[in-house]
């Protein structure tokens, strides 16, 4: 007769270490991705033009979205396989708190997702017209500037409420508010790549 094959408590189960390998490399690329995005997003503070600024951010805010579309995802993950699989046989009132988790994750996911990929859109779209000098030029006047908005930006932008509309402007440039200026900007994103004083 052949022996039985035991399991012993230091032999891991194929599937839970596959498993802890997605979550980790989840971990991993949500991290990443952060660093390499506020470090992108910093570098819209060198003194390069406004286009520069503009992909520089659009670079920077891509790889914020794949972090936090990750970490979406790292809950997603864990909420499913306790759900569905409970590896640790969870008590179902565990399991359903899990349940619960998911489904507010996938609430969440599902209108933040459909976002990240419009921005990124407009943002290619903006610099596919750039690239063929499709943009606008305006002659407007500057009325306010949003500073309260952008504290809170990860970037220098700021966002220039003119007589025609919102623009967002990269401030490597001093702007006074007061006067008339003709501005180039991308009919997507708004985003400003030239600043001509015209009057006071």
């Amino acid at each position: 007769m052949g022996r039985k094959k035991t399991k012993t408590p230091f032999k891991r189960d194929e599937k839970d270490s596959k498993r802890e390998r997605i979550v980790i490399r989840m971990i991993l690329l949500s991290g990443a991705c952060i660093m390499l995005g506020l470090t992108v997003l910093i570098s819209t503070y060198l003194p390069v033009s406004l286009f520069a600024a503009f992909v520089l951010h659009f670079i920077g805010i891509s790889f914020i979205y794949i972090a936090i579309l990750a970490i979406c995802a790292f809950f997603l993950y864990a909420s499913f396989v306790v759900v569905f699989l409970n590896p640790q046989r969870l008590k179902k009132s565990k399991v359903f708190n899990f349940a619960i988790v998911g489904i507010l994750m996938l609430a969440l996911t599902v209108p933040l997702l459909i976002f990240c990929v419009n921005e990124t859109g407009k943002s290619i779209r903006d610099m596919q017209s750039y690239a063929n000098q499709d943009w606008q030029v305006t002659e407007v006047a500057v009325v306010s500037i949003d500073w309260d908005r952008a504290r809170y930006s990860l970037t220098n932008r700021v966002w220039l409420h003119t007589t025609t509309g919102e623009l967002s402007l990269f401030r490597n440039r001093r702007v006074t508010v007061v006067g008339t200026y003709r501005i180039t900007y991308l009919n997507e994103t708004k985003a400003v790549v030239k600043m001509e004083k015209l009057s006071e």
